[in-house]
């Protein structure tokens, strides 16, 4: 195994999907997972950027994450058309 900390850093490779964690149905924090290239070799990383966002990048940001859902869940669950 390859102490990353021996690495020097050159660049962001990429940055993945975000996994959004919560408790009790409030988010306490976003994970964003990005991959670090050290020269030839490229190992991921996961930080919580919940944390240093301000209350209205959090509530813009929760915003974001509603709309998604709502996209998502019309999109693929079939809709139910009540009998008349």
């Amino acid at each position: 195994m390859i102490n990353p900390k021996a690495l020097i850093p050159q660049n962001i490779a990429s940055v993945n999907p975000l996994e959004w964690q919560w408790k009790d149905g409030e988010c306490v924090g976003l994970m964003v997972t990005c991959e670090v290239n050290y020269g030839e070799r490229g190992l991921q990383h996961q930080v919580d950027i919940w944390p240093d966002l301000t209350k209205k990048e959090q509530k813009d940001a929760l915003a974001i994450y509603r709309l998604i859902v709502e996209k998502v869940t019309e999109t693929f669950l079939p809709k139910i058309e009540e009998d008349t």
